[in-house]
């Protein structure tokens, strides 16, 4: 059979069981398919596949979804896949590094075809629909069939293909003219070529947008695999970042910028600048640690005064620094077992090299200022060839309580031990400084007796050094809250003697305390009071007035002059 000049192939006519539809005892065939799946391609969970079971499932990295993805470029709840009409959709939750569908980024429900590529940071996964693309159920329609029986009639399509068939006679069909046959014919030719002329140009144009289709859509998916790639790179960077390999980090963003200028332009470009800085930071810390492990003081505190003060670094620094200040401690130390060698050249050389090297870390420290001078003066003798002085007087104790002071009590204590055999005041300072670091390690959890305690005990430690130490104001602000909570309910509970006693306590860390300074007041206008009750019954009733003197002593302090009277009458009644 010949094809017409269209190109479309020729229509059989139906014969009359193929115009019919499908009898009622013989079932119609629907698409048969399973249930819709994910199928990891890229990311650590590649060759798993995930049915979709369900209304909803949600995607990500957390183990309790119920598609759970172990990539730490996934989000915990990474987006959602759910059922809609007609097949799947899917939904970003709100994600890190957003949710592409063929490389293009989605922020609404999006529909899903079989064969698309959902990408979540370093995973792909690929959608396989449960039913063909295409694919449908056919609409049937019954009619009444015979003896009253129902029977399906042809489709819409079966019937648009159907055509009546029109049945000559044959005297007719003798009569029918060739030549009218043949200009039939001729005109579906031209019609055909007609047709033709007008579809060809615009299926042309559709096979062309279909391939520009394609290629934007392979540029596209270039393009993401690219951004994905730089994704990855700078997460390391990001990660050799927090480690503290910034010249390794720097290599990373540089590679960026190489492959693509315009990626997070303005976060690689900050960090660059601060990788630009701590670069050298990194250098001088390296400097400063060796020059430590050698004993050299003033070469590792000129390294670390040289880093930047914004360097991201600076637990690093001040790791670095207190390493620092236990090498001067420890130099200190040495040096003052040398201080009993000033007739030896050598170890008063030792002693000037020690100072020097302390002095250039810092140059105000006062026992390194008078070991420069005395080993100077010890060598200058030594060259004239004269007789060094008498030992100076112990005076260790002093050094003691000034570094105690300042604060640096852990070295005070180690003062104190050094000098303890020759100085017996050094022997209580050494007692004394170990209780008060005991205590002080507790601080912000001790009560208020033991606060008041601690504060008595720093005061005797520097007693006699005309300053007070560094310490006493932390304690002095611990004890006025702690402590005036407690002089207040002793005045509520007319307990005069332990209110009294806290805010005397408190007027020595503050003196300015205003609610410590009227409790003492009242304490002493309840003292006065019960002291003159007292005098007028110490005839008459002199127990009762031996029970008010005593609480007289008790309100007051032992310099106060009502103390010192009521004190005297006790003396003089036998108490």
């Amino acid at each position: 059979m010949s094809q017409p000049p269209n190109g479309s192939p020729v229509r059989r006519r139906p014969s009359s069981s193929a115009g019919q539809g499908p009898s009622a005892s013989r079932p119609r065939r629907t698409p048969s398919g399973g249930a819709s799946k994910l199928v990891c391609t890229a990311g650590p969970a590649t060759g798993q596949e995930f049915m979709l079971e369900g209304a909803e499932l949600v995607v990500g990295r957390a183990s309790e979804n119920a598609i759970s993805i172990p990539d730490t470029s996934v989000s915990r709840r990474h987006v959602t896949v759910k059922q809609v009409p007609g097949g799947w959709a899917a939904v970003d939750l709100g994600s890190g590094n957003g949710t592409l569908i063929n490389g293009a980024q989605i922020s609404a429900e999006t529909p899903l075809n079989d064969g698309d590529v959902i990408s979540l940071g370093d995973t792909d996964l690929r959608f396989h629909s449960a039913t063909p693309a295409g694919a449908s159920s056919a609409l049937a329609v019954r009619r009444s069939g015979r003896n009253g029986e129902r029977a399906e009639e042809p489709s819409a399509m079966a019937r648009s293909v159907r055509r009546p068939v029109r049945t000559l006679s044959r005297s007719m069909a003798r009569r029918t003219d060739p030549e009218f046959k043949a200009k039939q014919k001729q005109l579906k030719v031209r019609m055909a070529i007609a047709v033709a002329v007008v579809a060809l140009p615009l299926i042309g144009w559709k096979v062309k947008q279909s391939i520009d289709a394609s290629r934007v859509a392979q540029a596209e998916a270039q393009r993401q695999r690219a951004v994905n790639e730089l994704r990855v790179i700078q997460q390391d960077a990001k990660r050799l970042v927090r480690d503290g390999k910034w010249a390794e980090a720097k290599e990373k963003f540089d590679e960026i910028v190489q492959r693509d200028q315009s990626f997070e332009a303005a976060t690689v470009a900050d960090y660059l600048r601060q990788a630009d800085k701590e670069i050298p930071n990194q250098k001088l810390f390296a400097e400063a640690r060796s020059a430590i492990v050698e004993g050299k003081i003033t070469e590792a505190s000129v390294a670390l005064e040289k880093v930047s003060p914004d360097t991201l670094q600076s637990e690093l620094r001040a790791t670095l620094k207190n390493d620092l200040d236990t090498l001067v401690a420890r130099s200190l130390e040495k040096a003052r077992l040398l201080l009993s060698a000033t007739t030896d050249e050598a170890q008063m050389n030792r002693l000037l090299a020690i100072s020097q090297d302390v002095l250039g870390a810092r140059p105000e420290q006062r026992d390194a200022l008078e070991f420069k001078k005395l080993a100077l003066d010890a060598l200058e003798r030594i060259k004239d060839g004269r007789k060094p002085p008498p030992p100076p007087a112990d005076a260790s104790d002093r050094g003691v309580q000034q570094r105690y002071n300042d604060g640096d009590f852990n070295t005070a204590f180690s003062m104190a031990q050094a000098c303890a055999n020759k100085n017996a005041k050094c022997r209580a300072l050494q007692g004394m400084i170990k209780e008060f670091i005991g205590a002080y390690g507790k601080l912000e959890a001790a009560s208020a007796p033991e606060l008041m305690k601690l504060a008595v005990l720093d005061r005797k430690i520097s007693a006699g050094s005309g300053s007070k130490s560094q310490m006493s104001k932390k304690i002095g602000v611990q004890l006025v809250g702690r402590g005036l909570i407690v002089a207040q309910r002793a005045k509520s509970n007319r307990d005069w003697a332990k209110a009294s006693e806290y805010a005397e306590q408190i007027l020595q860390v503050d003196e300015d305390n205003v609610q410590a300074r009227a409790i003492v007041s009242e304490a002493a206008a309840f003292a006065k009071e019960t002291y003159q009750q007292a005098y007028q019954v110490k005839d008459t009733d002199p127990e009762m007035a031996i029970r008010l003197f005593k609480e007289v002593i008790a309100a007051t302090a032992k310099d106060n002059e009502l103390n010192q009277k009521a004190r005297g009458w006790l003396k003089k009644m036998g108490q």
